[in-house]
């Protein structure tokens, strides 16, 4: 093969993978899009599906905080945040640092920043700022931060553990039934597939949770289910 030939065929697979690549985005845009839409049109599918964040102590403010106040899943945040007008937000975090944003780390680098998942919500409401349906819903359903007169009150940590513990053991009652009735669907490549075995549990989700929130993302329960399957392996 002479130098050209190889110079052609080199290029080939660049521009096989640089369209590869494109397509993978897109395709992860599209998926986003799909979810944010479908929150603004079902805001409780919003709470089911980031309901293990909302049980969390801290949150990444950037990673986060910001993809959730504005109804946007965080799996989903690095998909479309490039297309979300949010500057103004970014602006009003960066400007109160070091006031009543109560940042933990203030001095750390800015894609670091944690706070208090309690302090975030409340700086929000004292600054007036604008939430998505989803997120008001969360912030009152799991967090039971608001009273029906706005005021703050106290949520229990460790009730909401035990209702974290209750929702995974349903999880893995689910996939036990999956795995159980509907194996060979389960396969890929000789094993068993986590993303296979979410993917039926969301779409059968109804069985196991019929008020249809779900308490996991489907990307949640396939990091659990793979967990689980790699314990042997240790």
């Amino acid at each position: 093969m002479s130098n050209q030939e190889d110079k052609e065929s080199i290029q080939a697979i660049t521009d096989k993978l640089i369209s590869d690549i494109r397509i993978v985005r897109e395709d992860n845009e599209r998926e986003a899009r799909k979810r944010i839409d479908m929150y603004k049109r079902m805001p409780e599918s919003f709470v089911g599906h980031t309901k293990e964040y909302f049980v969390m102590d801290t949150w990444n403010v950037h990673d986060q905080a910001i993809p959730l106040l504005l109804g946007i899943h965080p799996n989903n945040w690095p998909h479309i945040k490039s297309k979300i007008n949010y500057q103004s937000l970014n602006k009003l975090i960066d400007s109160d640092k070091y006031e009543s944003l109560k940042l933990i780390n203030p001095d750390a680098r800015k894609n670091k920043w944690v706070i208090r998942v309690k302090d975030f919500v409340s700086w929000v409401n004292a600054k007036g700022i604008k939430q998505a349906k989803g997120f008001e819903l969360a912030v009152n359903n799991v967090l039971g931060m608001l009273n029906p007169k706005g005021e703050e009150k106290t949520h229990s940590k460790p009730q909401r553990a035990k209702k974290y513990s209750q929702d995974r053991e349903v999880l893995f009652k689910a996939v036990i039934a999956v795995l159980s009735n509907m194996h060979e669907d389960c396969i890929k490549g000789g094993k068993v597939s986590a993303s296979k075995v979410a993917s039926i549990v969301e779409q059968k989700s109804l069985i196991w949770w019929p008020d249809g929130e779900i308490p996991f993302s489907i990307e949640t329960m396939a990091r659990h289910i793979r967990e689980a399957v790699n314990t042997l392996k240790r």
